[in-house]
């Protein structure tokens, strides 16, 4: 039996690519915004702890890939808030369901959205 692999951000460039290159490996679960709940895919607002907590109710996840970012930098600088809320606590709210559920949590990022510093 393959591991669940839960893949948050499974619409975007590089989420589109690790969903269709994994599933040789794991089942995959897509996690998107606008997914429809169904057996390859789960509705997912990182923004949102209880709707995080749902999606990993029904993926019920061994390992999980986190790519949900808001990357568009000028949007970014235009509404710091809405960035704060996706790209800083939207990763808490992943990482914090992984804590809980037991789950590895595979994280990455590009100098546009978190820089290091």
């Amino acid at each position: 039996m393959r591991q669940p692999l839960l893949i948050i951000g499974a619409t975007g460039f590089v989420g589109s690519r690790w969903a269709h290159h994994a599933k040789e490996r794991f089942e995959v679960i897509k996690g998107a915004r606008s997914a429809p709940d169904r057996d390859d895919s789960v509705s997912i607002d990182i923004t949102d702890p209880a709707s995080v907590a749902h999606a990993f109710d029904r993926a019920r996840p061994d390992l999980v890939t986190h790519l949900a970012a808001l990357s568009d930098i000028d949007r970014c600088e235009r509404e710091p808030e809405l960035a704060d809320r996706i790209n800083y606590h939207g990763a808490i709210h992943v990482a914090d369901e992984c804590a809980r559920r037991g789950a590895r949590m595979f994280y990455t990022s590009t100098d546009a959205v978190f820089d290091g510093s």
